[in-house]
């Protein structure tokens, strides 16, 4: 019952729908909180509410659904935090919970969903930092974790993410260095980390990432020399926009790199107009 305008709470005796399988119920007009009472449908394996107006925290009575396949709450008004038990489900192969109110930090047990292939929590207000834990996703393809207040460095176990194709951490507070690790993630199409701390070299062995289609490096402290091997050569200023500290090719349209050779050594030197 997607996009018909269904206005109103959810009502608590859903519940009686014991051998519902899937409920689809986004792009509506649905108030109020999710009842507690979801909690009975256990044979339910996909649960779809994005794109309403409903308030109020997630019940942590989810946790019961163990056949629970995807879960999907984005764009509504869900405030509080992603409750532990959830990462509990571990059918789970989708998670959104994008464009909502959500605050505190993301829960430990949230890196046990080690088959989870699609998490989205974007576009909320979650803090504290990236764990080592999130290793654990080894068969995720997209992780979009933009727009939160997340600080510290990016671990550097992510590079062990072989199956990831889109990665976003955009508008966040990470610092420190772009993993080299990164090079090992072949799969990559999507890397987007505009809008954070984050300095130094740009890795060279983001080179060899060959299916990379889109990258955003923007308004950030880094400096050097912008690779120009693999994908570099398809990206224009757009990918750099604001760093003021990186020197390239003269397509990119930014400072170029003045390289002196003394002997058989040669080193690379920025050049900055002040």
């Amino acid at each position: 019952m997607t996009e018909c305008n269904i206005s109103g709470n959810i009502p608590k005796e859903i519940n009686n729908l014991n051998n519902l399988i899937d409920l689809q119920l986004e792009d509506n007009e649905l108030t109020g909180s999710i009842p507690v009472t979801f909690g009975g449908l256990r044979k339910l394996q996909g649960l779809n509410l994005e794109r309403n107006k409903l308030e109020g925290f997630i019940p942590s009575s989810l946790y019961q659904l163990n056949e629970l396949v995807e879960l999907q709450l984005g764009g509504n008004k869900i405030y509080g935090s992603i409750p532990a038990c959830l990462g509990n489900l571990s059918t789970l192969r989708k998670l959104s919970l994008g464009f909502n109110k959500l605050t505190s930090f993301m829960p430990s047990t949230l890196w046990n969903l080690k088959d989870i292939l699609y998490l989205n929590l974007s576009s909320n207000s979650l803090d504290g930092s990236l764990p080592l834990e999130i290793g654990n996703l080894k068969v995720a393809i997209n992780i979009d974790l933009s727009r939160n207040l997340l600080s510290i460095n990016i671990p550097i176990v992510i590079g062990s993410l072989e199956n990831l194709q889109n990665l976003s951490l955009a508008f966040n507070r990470l610092q420190g260095s772009i993993p080299e690790t990164f090079g090992h993630l072949r799969s990559f199409e999507f890397l987007d980390l505009s809008s954070n701390n984050l300095s130094r070299l740009i890795p060279k062995s983001l080179e060899i990432i060959f299916y990379l289609k889109y990258l955003n490096l923007s308004f950030k402290q880094l400096s050097g020399e912008i690779p120009e091997g693999g994908p570099f050569g398809n990206f224009s200023t757009k990918s750099f926009m604001e760093i003021l500290a990186l020197c390239g090719s003269s397509r990119l349209h930014i400072l170029l790199c003045k390289t002196s050779t003394h002997g058989k050594s040669s080193s690379i030197k920025l050049i900055v107009d002040t």
